[in-house]
């Protein structure tokens, strides 16, 4: 083998010793990159990997809680909401009657079932009663003294509501006059319509009926004033009168004195106690501010002695002698 022979050997020996050591380096890497990437994690690894999983669960068991919450929202909300409405908002006691207001779309309905008696006094069946105005509202509504204690119509004989032909014209007169006949004749009371105007009465061949011919029949007059008013202008004659058109308000506070005269028969032992006690204390307390009023006022005692002197009594407005 020449020189020029062996070098070549040489360098070829080189050449593999080279690639040698690039596999054994490749070795090493390969080595190194199971250590980091291989199947085994570093502990610090798997601990972190344990708590995302955790909050992941937990977010997991928040979502389905908030959908459960939201179905329940959407299912028993709206159930909820009208039973209370309707149960303790939409009802209420008064006059010893359960009252429930109900919307007719834009008309607000407030109505209560009234017992209804025979002549032995049993409760036999009930009668529905509606109202477009709150009755508690109704009732703050001051009417004639006389009218708290008793309405009366004479029985057997027609009831003439007698309209002022002069009074306002409003838009719900036609829908008072409709609830107060309808009222009167569910009561079981014959109702007819008249005129308070003769001479308008006489033109349009209407019955002329004023307070005048309440011993024969009972006569409610409807007018209109400058306030709203609910009065007994005598014996068995109403008078019933509106201001600002509302003509409906008025008329239902007539209705609710009716049957809150009528539901006074329904109070208990207790009740009637009770008010009786109120009525005497009001009475005793009256009678003793008129006694200190007389015992203070000179005039009055100046005139009571007068009288002794004079011997003559005042007893209830009316003077009598003493004769000797």
């Amino acid at each position: 083998m020449d020189k020029r022979e062996f070098r070549e050997f040489d360098e070829e020996e080189k050449e593999l010793d080279e690639s040698d050591d690039a596999l054994e380096k490749f070795d090493k890497s390969n080595e190194i990159s199971d250590m980091v990437l291989g199947d085994e994690e570093p502990e610090d690894n798997q601990v972190n990997s344990k708590e995302i999983e955790k909050k992941q669960d937990r977010q997991f068991l928040w979502i389905i809680g908030l959908m459960v919450a939201v179905i329940l929202i959407v299912l028993v909300v709206p159930y909820t909401t009208n039973y209370v409405v309707k149960e303790y908002v939409n009802k209420f006691e008064f006059m010893r009657l359960e009252f429930e207001k109900t919307a007719l779309g834009d008309i607000i309905i407030y109505s209560a079932y009234v017992p209804v008696v025979n002549q032995k006094g049993e409760i036999t069946s009930n009668y529905r009663v509606t109202f477009r105005n709150d009755p508690r509202e109704l009732s703050q509504i001051e009417i004639d003294e006389k009218m708290k204690d008793s309405i009366k119509f004479i029985q057997q004989k027609p009831v003439y509501i007698s309209i002022n032909p002069n009074m306002d014209t409003c838009e719900d007169n036609s829908v008072a006059m409709i609830i107060l006949s309808s009222f009167l004749r569910d009561s079981g009371l014959e109702i007819k319509s008249a005129m308070s105007d003769e001479e308008y009465a006489n033109l349009t061949g209407n019955e002329y009926k004023t307070c005048k011919d309440s011993s024969k029949n009972t006569v409610i007059i409807v007018d209109s004033g400058n306030e709203l008013k609910i009065a007994q202008e005598r014996t068995n004659c109403y008078k019933i009168v509106y201001s600002d058109c509302e003509i409906i308000k008025s008329v239902e506070r007539f209705n609710l004195a009716i049957l809150e005269n009528y539901m006074n028969h329904f109070r208990t032992k207790e009740e009637i106690e009770a008010e009786n006690t109120a009525k005497e204390i009001a009475t005793k307390e009256s009678s003793e501010d008129i006694v200190e009023e007389n015992n203070t006022n000179p005039e009055i005692i100046a005139d009571s002695e007068k009288e002794a002197e004079s011997g003559e009594e005042i007893i209830s407005g009316s003077n009598y002698s003493n004769e000797g």
